[in-house]
């Protein structure tokens, strides 16, 4: 009769209703699942790139320190051997200043080398 075929039709779209609430909520689940998973892996990283910056950061400190320890015995050997010379002070300067281009050159490898692993983290985020 069409009250047995209207209760088998509204049947039918109640488990197809029902079908697609759970399909639904299993799409969300997977994505709660894969956001939660794209966080870890995008702390994983940012604690790498910390971990990175502070091994350049120390090994930019200890290139100045022996820079400066360097700098300062160069002083010493100058004014023991030639207090009063002044083309070997005028050297001194020189080799100075070209040790400390070297410095530049490498913090600025060393720089290049953070923002290109900034660039490629920001590449991995995407």
């Amino acid at each position: 009769t069409n009250m047995d075929e209207e209760m088998v039709d509204n049947g039918k779209e109640i488990t197809v209703k029902k079908e697609m609430l759970f399909k639904a909520e299993e799409a969300v689940i997977k994505e709660n699942e894969r956001k939660k998973h794209l966080d870890e892996e995008r702390e994983k990283i940012e604690q790498l790139e910390e971990l990175m910056l502070s091994k350049i950061k120390e090994e930019k400190q200890k290139m100045r320190e022996k820079m400066e320890e360097e700098a300062k015995k160069m002083d010493v050997l100058e004014a023991e051997k030639h207090p009063t010379v002044t083309n070997d002070s005028v050297n001194r300067e020189e080799e100075r200043k070209k040790k400390e281009e070297e410095m530049e050159e490498e913090e600025e490898y060393k720089t290049r080398l953070e923002e290109e692993m900034d660039w490629a983290m920001s590449l991995k985020k995407q």
